[in-house]
């Protein structure tokens, strides 16, 4: 017991030391602290600090990622556009992401032509890459065009703008296992489109019942934003 409560003190000790230290260091503001930081965490003087700023739209690291990868225009998104009904139901789901996506719970995104899908779908990806989250975005030409087996296996996938890709049924079979595979293995899955409920269920009946069981549902009302 003695050893216990000398281990504990030994403990309470560095930690006090540790914040003694922090409140005597200067914070710099960013980009300095860009210059070193790790998935948000940067040093000062050999100290770590977490950057309450990592992933939001001004931070340089989120916005070179952003821009390397999928291009300025998604830039400067807030929640705050998003119409009513869907704000309560995203940040709904944002407060919980981990929980969901720790159960295989994604998104299914419908609206009309320039309703904001897309920018919802960076809004999510925007907090998985706070958090660190592994994640794979494709547009639904190009997944179906592609038909890349190992994407189906990705432990976070965006699919945005199901409906433009060809229609075959040689890709409504691969889309039928896709959904299949990623309901199997509990894998959270995000899809915008612009095609109506019943014309998804029409197009691709097997995948929309498991799409029902995956993913819950956000109905974007208004008309176009762009």
């Amino acid at each position: 017991m003695e050893d216990m409560e000398d281990m504990k003190e030994t403990i309470k000790k560095i930690v006090n030391e540790i914040k003694e230290i922090k409140e005597k260091i200067i914070i710099p503001d960013p980009p300095e602290r860009c210059e070193n930081c790790v998935d948000g965490e940067f040093l000062v003087n050999g100290v770590s600090f977490t950057c309450e700023k990592y992933g939001e739209n001004f931070c340089l690291i989120y916005q070179d990622f952003i821009k390397e990868n999928y291009g300025k225009k998604y830039f400067n998104l807030s929640i705050d556009k998003v119409e009513n009904g869907a704000r309560e139901k995203l940040i709904k789901y944002i407060k919980n992401i981990q929980k969901f996506i720790s159960i295989g719970k994604g998104l299914t995104i419908i609206g009309s032509i320039g309703s904001g899908k897309t920018s919802i779908i960076f809004l999510i990806i925007q907090e998985l890459f706070k958090k660190g989250y592994p994640f794979y975005y494709d547009h639904a030409f190009k997944f179906f065009n592609d038909q890349d087996m190992e994407i189906i296996k990705k432990k976070i996938l965006f699919i945005d703008d199901l409906g433009v890709e060809f229609k075959s049924e040689y890709n409504r079979c691969f889309f039928d296992y896709m959904m299949d595979y990623r309901l199997r293995f509990r894998l959270p899955t995000f899809i915008t489109s612009n095609l109506s409920l019943n014309r998804l269920k029409e197009e691709y009946p097997r995948a929309f019942d498991r799409l029902k069981l995956l993913n819950y549902f956000i109905h974007l009302q208004g008309g176009s934003k762009r």
